[in-house]
């Protein structure tokens, strides 16, 4: 086999049988680390603006196709077993939205995203992986699997989609990749709640006696999103999640739709979206503030417009019902201001409904625990806004319904984009995924 033409290089002890097919468009590269061992009849594809790499001591069986149009990183000290197929791309379903079509499978084109396998998994024969699937570190495949999303280290799985068939403590493999997963915040006080962040604060000791100064090093999301985001950072460790809050202190529905906006066009993109409003729609009309109040009909057209726009920058799109109003406010009646934020909020259900979106109910839980812990134990900082308490409640109503409907499972692999723009959006995923898993 001749590994002298371009866009291909190996390292040293590579034993690649005569009838293995190298196939490189311009622009693209398949790199090879050493002792890389390739059976008869198989065949690696890299399409212009995609690369392949190929870790150290990986063993490739016979008849495997391996093709790509963004990126495949495959870890060093990894099998994949006879027949076995990975490609990063998928065809484009012929929509509406591209008209009149020649009826050609390509003609709608193509959507990709990278593929990571990492070191020491053994793909079993007939394995299937694709785009934007990433194998766990000695991750075993069960023969005729088909991987769709992340398998996690140390685990046997089979079955299509593959799934977990048990966990085992596998030999620790050093640096591991994770894949990166969003979270967006869009809403109110609710969920900006930012929180005074003091290194002296942090650490466990010294503690700062009362009546010390400390300094303020920084301003941070605290309350239910804080809870959220940590709590499943935890429970799907082998992603790397990150969160980002846009919520807007006193904005109502009104306001919310300029944030939308203003998020929709800045280029961000989220795996999943967390929305929630109309707390303030309510109360600014019982404050006596006209202008500032939102009519339910009014409120309801905000919501779509604002969950429309989320869902062309997110994945998944979830709409967290406002909590109650706690204690009375201001001599405020709280009684009739719930009824009608029940009234806003069922709107809101049903414009979620409408547009695809999840809706958490929250507020049965918070007034059942209420009244439950009595006046002593208030889940209100102030009847609006909430207390500790009310955060964790929160927090465990929004982390049940993710988990239970496997939001976060789902969402998994990375996100497949059009051929064309995969390869730049990827580009520093792929990097850090290469430094990580081939050494």
């Amino acid at each position: 086999m001749q590994l002298d033409q371009p866009g291909v290089s190996a390292g040293t002890g590579c034993q690649i049988d005569p009838d293995v097919v190298f196939e490189v468009d311009p622009g693209a590269q398949i790199v090879l680390g050493d002792r890389v061992s390739i059976r008869r009849g198989t065949t690696i594809q890299a399409n212009r603006g995609s690369r392949i790499h190929i870790g150290n001591d990986v063993a490739i069986g016979e008849n495997v196709f391996i093709s790509s149009m963004v990126a495949i990183v495959i870890g060093s000290g990894t099998g994949v077993s006879n027949l076995a197929d990975i490609r990063d791309h998928n065809h484009v379903v012929r929509e509406a939205r591209f008209g009149e079509l020649p009826l050609q499978p390509w003609a709608s084109g193509f959507e990709g995203a990278p593929i990571v396998i990492e070191r020491g998994v053994l793909l079993s024969n007939k394995v299937t992986v694709t785009a934007g699937a990433c194998v766990g570190a000695n991750a075993v495949v069960g023969a005729n699997s088909v991987v769709t999303r992340h398998i996690r280290p140390d685990t046997v799985v089979a079955g299509a989609p593959a799934r977990v068939i048990r966990e085992f403590a596998g030999v620790s493999p050093g640096a591991v990749f994770r894949p990166p997963l969003h979270l967006g915040w869009v809403g109110t006080s609710i969920m900006e709640r930012p929180r005074a962040i003091s290194d002296a604060l942090e650490v466990p000791w010294p503690v700062p006696e009362p009546g010390d100064q400390v300094q303020v090093t920084s301003v941070q999301t605290g309350g239910y999103v804080r809870t959220v985001a940590d709590d499943l950072q935890t429970a799907f460790p082998h992603l790397a999640l990150s969160s980002h809050n846009h919520a807007v202190g006193g904005a109502t529905s009104r306001d919310l739709v300029g944030v939308c906006k203003q998020v929709a066009g800045s280029g961000q993109f989220f795996d999943v979206a967390l929305f929630g409003c109309g707390l303030n729609d309510v109360w600014r009309g019982f404050q006596g503030k006209t202008e500032a109040a939102v009519g339910i009909e009014e409120f309801a057209g905000n919501v779509e417009e604002c969950l429309v726009l989320l869902s062309g920058i997110s994945r998944e799109v979830i709409y967290v019902e406002e909590s109650p109003f706690g204690r009375d406010l201001e001599g405020l009646p709280t009684v009739e201001m719930n009824e009608v934020l029940q009234h806003y909020m069922a709107k809101a259900r049903g414009v979620a409904a409408r547009t695809g979106a999840a809706f958490v109910p929250v507020t049965r839980t918070f007034l059942r625990t209420s009244s439950a812990l009595g006046p002593g134990s208030d889940l209100w900082a102030d009847g609006v806004h909430l207390s500790r308490l009310g955060d964790h409640l929160l927090a465990s109503t929004v982390i049940d319904h993710v988990k239970a409907a496997g939001t976060i499972t789902k969402l998994s692999q990375l996100r497949s984009l059009d051929r064309e723009l995969a390869p730049a959006h990827y580009q520093s995923v792929v990097d850090e995924a290469v430094q990580v898993v081939i050494q």
